[in-house]
């Protein structure tokens, strides 16, 4: 379930319920994060994930790790939303 706010500020709910808030970055960026991801990791998840987190997903503020906690779903929730949120920062 998805409810946008403006077209740079995003409320996602998970299928499991939790919800994010997302915000776009600037492109130019967007583009830094992404070349830095490409350098450092053969565009590995390893390292986009953390990035998007950290860049996109602004509330509530989570490391990779955090969502192996009871109630935020384990990777299939992590990949839900990193997945969401960078379709959100794509305009999709």
């Amino acid at each position: 379930m998805e409810t946008k706010t403006n077209k740079n500020i995003k409320e996602f709910t998970s299928e499991i319920g939790n919800k994010y808030t997302f915000q776009k970055v600037k492109s130019s960026a967007w583009l830094d994060i992404m070349d830095e991801v490409e350098a450092n990791s053969d565009k590995s998840r390893r390292h986009l994930y953390p990035a998007v987190l950290e860049n996109v997903v602004v509330q509530p503020k989570l490391k990779v790790d955090d969502f192996d906690e009871d109630g935020r779903g384990g990777y299939a929730e992590l990949e839900e939303v990193v997945t969401a949120a960078i379709r959100f920062q794509r305009g999709k």
